[in-house]
């Protein structure tokens, strides 16, 4: 249903689905996940961080899961609490638990949000750490490169110096 873009009746099917309590762990997570897919498109950014918090009545929190929480949060930007969800994912590494995962939601991703919220909190050596941590995963990346340039020169217009994310 959400592929034809019938995102109200997607939910309603997960929300059934998940009410059977028969789902495997891994598709009651995804359901979480397809959920929060939904209404973010429906531009409902609480329910959105709902069901990513539903996920955890499941299982330990998916990198996966901690990154959309964080990305929620940095677009408020309530950077201390983005750097919480994104510190959590870079602590689990994924897992072959037979669910679907991403693996840059556990590596590089959540480095470079990282170094964008430490650079808006003000804290320039982390900001750096994280996206040298980034740049082990992705060397030529361009949102990298340009800020590597930008933190080695540490320039002060703040219009101009925002890491790229």
């Amino acid at each position: 249903m959400k592929d034809h873009k019938r995102f109200q009746e997607a939910i309603d099917k997960y929300l059934e689905f998940l009410m059977t309590r028969e789902g495997w762990i891994e598709d009651n997570i995804r359901a979480c996940i397809y959920m929060a897919n939904c209404y973010r498109i429906l531009e409902n950014p609480e329910r959105e961080i709902d069901c990513l918090l539903q996920s955890l009545a499941f299982d330990i929190p998916r990198p996966e899961v901690s990154c959309r929480l964080g990305d929620l949060y940095k677009e408020r930007l309530q950077y201390q609490k983005a750097i919480v969800w994104y510190k959590l994912a870079l602590e689990k590494e994924a897992e072959n638990n037979m669910g679907f995962q991403l693996k840059d939601y556990s590596t590089w991703y959540p480095h470079l949000q990282l170094c964008v919220c430490y650079w808006y909190t003000g804290d320039k050596d982390l900001s750096k750490y994280h996206n040298g941590k980034a740049k082990e995963y992705r060397p030529n990346d361009k949102r990298i490169l340009s800020n590597e340039q930008l933190l080695n020169t540490c320039v002060t217009d703040s219009e101009r110096t925002r890491p790229t994310e």
